[in-house]
């Protein structure tokens, strides 16, 4: 088995991608996600994005999404579903456009490593912070009230996601610790 985060291609990437969660992921989405799915990706990068929001508000978005959330990469994918005004961006595309998860996830993760050979990162995205509820248990009580504001939707799956995000995606990227995150996991 490989090692988390490791490539499963031998493509060569530029350095801004290799620091890109979202590519490190996408490499090896079996052993980050557990299962082939563009929604628990998305899910996941935005557990970690909650993350670095309460302990390092400045960090760069694009290691985190690279350019998923850029409306030049994911308007074409939503685009491809027929209905190009849906308010929807990459990862429901995706699902609507492929019948297989695993496809999906191969097409996302070319379609990401061919926009960075053509695009150079924007290094402007960063400032992680959000407005919202100050401290662990402030955020936690207000999630929990309701689920599908931060999680898209009120399953246990997601939230198991955006955990995961949190702890692993905010460890890779080097994040400081968010003070009681370790025993919420436990």
């Amino acid at each position: 088995m490989k090692a988390r985060g490791e490539r499963w291609c031998a493509m060569t990437v530029s350095e801004p991608l290799a620091s890109c969660l979202a590519h490190t992921v996408l490499a090896d989405y079996e052993s980050w996600l557990g299962r082939p799915s563009p929604t628990a990706l998305s899910v996941f990068l935005d557990g970690a994005r909650r993350r670095a929001s309460f302990t390092n508000p400045d960090f760069s978005l694009w290691r985190i999404y690279g350019p998923l959330d850029d409306p030049e990469f994911y308007l074409p994918l939503v685009a491809d579903t027929g209905h190009p005004k849906l308010t929807i961006k990459w990862a429901y595309a995706l699902e609507f456009t492929h019948f297989s998860r695993s496809e999906a996830m191969r097409t996302l993760q070319r379609r990401v490593v061919d926009w960075c050979a053509s695009h150079e990162p924007d290094a402007s995205a960063v400032g992680a912070r959000e407005g919202g509820p100050p401290n662990f248990a402030t955020f936690w009580k207000a999630l929990a009230k309701r689920p599908g504001m931060y999680l898209g939707t009120s399953s246990g799956e997601a939230l198991y996601d955006y955990l995961k995000g949190m702890r692993h995606g905010g460890d890779w990227l080097g994040l400081p610790p968010w003070d009681g995150l370790d025993k919420l996991m436990e």
